[in-house]
């Protein structure tokens, strides 16, 4: 009598497994389109207008290559409706890659045939030899080579204040330029702002404003701190807000401040985290030895301060001296119901020489 070995169970598992995988094979077969059948077609955007970021001048001297990764939002029509960073080295190159992506144009993406609209990830590179520089530091000291001179070292940004945009302007959609002449102290503070152009007299007040809380490394001779005259190119476009504070200018302009909600409606009044004082403006020191601002400005939800603007000035000097210490406050939290909030303040402020 012959005897059949019978199968194990692992043996009769895989069989199992095998007769699965076939029959799936047989019905994925079966579903495939036809040989000719249409497949919905999709096209990538088409990038056709591109804008080169300004690379920041306070990197200049380092001269770093870097890159920017932007979230983009590009629309039927190919333009770019939302940009938002989602890395970037400094904030500076953030700002500076926004700007520019904002006013970028695409071919739009295609699908059937209909333009779409797309999200996508966009990396933005920054190369110091191929950058544009509408804001550059240019050195003015009466030795015009002073950095080719044995012993003698160039001054070196520490730390910058971006001017205010003037409201005014800004709500009207104004953009512009101003440049400054300006001394760099052996202590690496600003001693004097002087404009020598602008495109509108308040950039020029906002730009000489700012550049007085700029500070260096000071340029020295020999190793030792010298003065040293310097000029700062300034640039104003408004792409460079985030698309949500544009909304707050053009609901302001509107005079639909519904998204305020009034210091007398909040919790509490929120504490003043971190405060800096005005400069005296340099040029009114000679006419003047006190002086007062009113100084309008928003508080987010994270405590941040934007859009100051001058409501009184005894000069403008004066008003564009308190925005710009102003701009660089920090605030708890407003809070309205334990929820974080918007909320708007009117700080009046006193120069004293």
């Amino acid at each position: 009598m012959q005897i059949t070995p019978q199968k194990s169970y692992s043996q009769g598992r895989t069989d199992r497994i095998l007769k699965a995988i076939i029959l799936f094979l047989a019905i994925f077969l079966i579903l495939l389109p036809e040989t000719g059948a249409k497949v919905p077609h999709t096209e990538e955007p088409v990038l056709i207008k591109m804008v080169n970021p300004v690379y920041p001048s306070e990197f200049a001297k380092t001269k770093v290559e870097t890159t920017v990764e932007l979230f983009i939002v590009i629309n039927e029509n190919g333009e770019v409706t939302e940009a938002s960073v989602l890395s970037a080295p400094h904030v500076s190159f953030g700002n500076a890659a926004l700007g520019a992506v904002r006013q970028w144009r695409f071919k739009p993406a295609m699908k059937e045939g209909k333009p779409i609209l797309v999200r996508r990830v966009q990396p933005i590179f920054f190369s110091y030899l191929g950058r544009k520089l509408p804001a550059k530091t240019v050195n003015l000291s009466r030795i015009s080579k002073s950095r080719k001179i044995k012993g003698q070292v160039y001054p070196e940004i520490l730390d910058h204040r971006e001017p205010v945009y003037p409201f005014d302007l800004l709500s009207k959609g104004v953009n512009g330029s101003a440049t400054i002449n300006f001394v760099v102290g052996e202590s690496g503070t600003v001693l004097s702002a002087q404009i020598q152009k602008q495109s509108q007299p308040e950039f020029g007040y906002a730009a000489a404003s700012a550049i007085m809380h700029w500070r260096f490394e000071p340029g020295k001779k020999d190793g030792q701190p010298i003065p040293f005259a310097l000029q700062q190119e300034f640039t104003f476009h408004r792409s460079y807000f985030e698309p949500a504070v544009r909304n707050w200018v053009r609901k302001l302009k509107q005079s639909k401040a519904d998204f305020i909600i009034k210091p007398k409606n909040l919790d509490k009044i929120p504490r003043i985290i971190f405060r800096e004082n005005p400069v005296f403006p340099p040029e009114l020191q000679k006419e003047e030895t006190e002086g007062k601002a009113k100084i309008r400005f928003i508080v987010d939800t994270r405590g941040r301060v934007w859009l100051p603007r001058v409501e009184e000035a005894t000069d403008p000097l004066f008003g564009y001296a308190a925005a710009a210490a102003i701009s660089a406050w920090k605030f708890e939290a407003p809070l309205k119901n334990d929820e974080p909030v918007i909320t708007e303040f009117v700080i009046p402020m006193a120069f004293k020489l």
